[in-house]
């Protein structure tokens, strides 16, 4: 049996979603015979590995684990009426070697698991898990002692449809599920409040699978990842998915990716979630390498550092159709992105940076390095974007002295300690790398890059080398207004426009009051 779906993306790796297994049945059906813990016993003890037992609906109260080292399924009354429970601390199944075949779970409650003793999966342990998971819930499943507060299992290949995670506890990773890799798909599935130190509700050593029609909400990491912890990479594709109010108290509020980022996030939102230091939405250590198309991102925030959506070591993807609004980075650079390294926004189009802030530098975007922006596929609008003045602060730092300037440079005052705030669309730090740092802004042929935000760059390090539409087919325009960008190309640093055309009106001017260098 197979989902049926109709998608319309550009980005043909979705169409693999279009043929995503659920649960079917290739063995022996085994029937049990009561809602007994014991029946479901003596009906393993009969079952062949590719076997799976129908359970039929009431309560059925575990006072012990079940241990077998057969591969089976589990199926239970498609009413929605069989739960599992337990009068006593343990979890539910003890699958010591592969479980699910190709029958996996269905029509099941997994209610209350929990284990105190040492040892992970507070309702399931397995090896691999081979099957999937359809019209089921696994609600306040605790693993008080290791990982896996639902689920544990070295990999997971499985599908997720139509059911629920929530309220399931892991102290270690893993608040839902703990696994190696994760190459299955979630579709039309919940993980809601779910906690552990990482990943408050999945837990993996790389993610491949697809998430599609699915939300995680108010999920909860101690440490990184409020919803999703992915020691490697992530591959796998987001769409029409919600993640709003997931947390972290460290990086990554709703998803961290201690590699590369190099899926999709299409028609999805990523709204409320917040890491106290950095990535308020997604952290990725490496490179973000992805697509972003028809998404929104909104009201995320870090804490006390930068990115307040997103935290990346270098971005090499692209943004289409999306919107970055009301995202901040309390304490640090990047209202809405914060690059690392190098950031090749080289890709955009019918994108809006709007009302993003910082407390530090970069309203919308913080670049590091290098740095481009190019609306290549529609118009692309920075608006509203601002860096706001620390509250209390003991005494002006390095951070309020550049505000400053940038500030009063713009037209504005700043008295230290205010709560105000002055515009920002990005700012280029100029790394360290003692050669200047690329800012290469353009837009292509009918496209335009509009700043109604101005743009920033480093008051120490003053050779930023700017170039305007450098490349040939970059023949569209760029559009500053109203605001002084206080940028500096001296020395060996430079601005100039190759192709196409830049405005600036209403006022609008280009290069830092005291800057020395020549725009041609």
């Amino acid at each position: 049996m197979f989902v049926k779906c109709n998608l319309h993306s550009s980005t043909c790796a979705l169409a693999a979603l279009c043929a995503l297994p659920v649960v079917g049945f290739a063995g022996t059906a085994q029937n049990v015979t009561n809602a007994t813990q014991e029946a479901i016993a003596t009906a393993i003890s009969s079952a062949s590995s590719g076997d799976w037992l129908v359970l039929p609906a009431g309560t059925f109260t575990f006072s012990s684990q079940i241990q077998t080292d057969k591969n089976i399924g589990l199926v239970g009354d498609d009413g929605g009426g069989t739960i599992l429970n337990k009068n006593a601390a343990c979890r539910f199944f003890d699958f010591t070697g592969s479980f699910g075949g190709d029958e996996g779970i269905k029509y099941i409650t997994f209610n209350g698991g929990d284990l105190a003793i040492n040892g992970s999966g507070g309702a399931i342990y397995c090896g691999s898990f081979t099957g999937g998971i359809e019209s089921s819930t696994f609600t306040n499943n605790k693993s008080n002692s290791n990982v896996g507060g639902a689920i544990y299992c070295s990999s997971f290949a499985g599908n997720i449809l139509h059911s629920t995670f929530s309220g399931n506890e892991a102290v270690g990773p893993g608040g839902a599920i703990y696994c190696g890799s994760f190459a299955g798909s979630i579709l039309h599935s919940t993980f809601s409040d779910n906690k552990a130190i990482w990943g408050g509700a999945i837990y993996c050593s790389s993610f491949a699978g697809n998430i599609l029609h699915s939300t995680f909400s108010g999920n909860e990491a101690a440490g990184l990842g409020g919803a999703i912890y992915c020691s490697n990479n992530f591959t796998g594709n987001i769409l029409h998915s919600t993640f709003s109010g997931n947390s972290a108290d460290s990086w990554g509020g709703a998803i961290y990716c201690n590699s590369s980022f190099t899926g999709g996030i299409f028609h999805s939102t990523f709204s409320g979630n917040s890491a106290y230091y950095v990535g308020g939405a997604i952290y990725c250590d490496g490179e973000f390498g992805g697509a972003i198309e028809s998404s929104t991102f909104t009201n995320n925030k870090s804490n006390n550092s930068d990115g307040g959506a997103i935290f990346c070591g270098t971005f090499a993807g692209n943004i289409l159709h999306s919107t970055f609004s009301g995202n901040e980075a309390y304490d640090g650079g990047g209202g809405a992105i914060y690059c690392y390294y190098d950031g090749n926004f080289t890709d955009l189009g019918g994108t809006y940076f709007l009302s993003n802030r910082a407390n530090g530098l970069g309203g919308a975007i913080f670049f590091n390095y290098n740095g481009s922006l190019c609306a290549t596929s529609g118009d692309v609008v920075f608006q509203g974007n601002n860096i706001k003045r620390p509250e209390e602060p003991s005494e002006e730092n390095s951070a309020d002295q550049l505000i400053r300037l940038i500030t009063e440079m713009a037209g504005g005052s700043y008295t230290s300690g205010q709560e105000d705030f002055v515009a920002n669309a990005a700012h280029f730090q100029v790394g360290n790398g003692g050669g200047g740092n690329v800012a290469s802004i353009g837009a292509m042929d009918g496209n335009t890059l509009y700043f109604y935000d101005p743009i920033s760059s480093d008051t120490e390090r003053r050779n930023l080398k700017i170039e305007i539409n450098p490349v040939e087919d970059h023949t569209g325009t760029v559009l500053f207004n109203r605001h002084r960008s206080d940028v500096y190309f001296e020395g060996t640093g430079y601005a100039k426009i190759s192709y196409g055309t830049m405005v600036l009106q209403n006022g609008a001017s280009f290069g830092a009051e005291d800057n020395t260098g020549t725009f041609t």
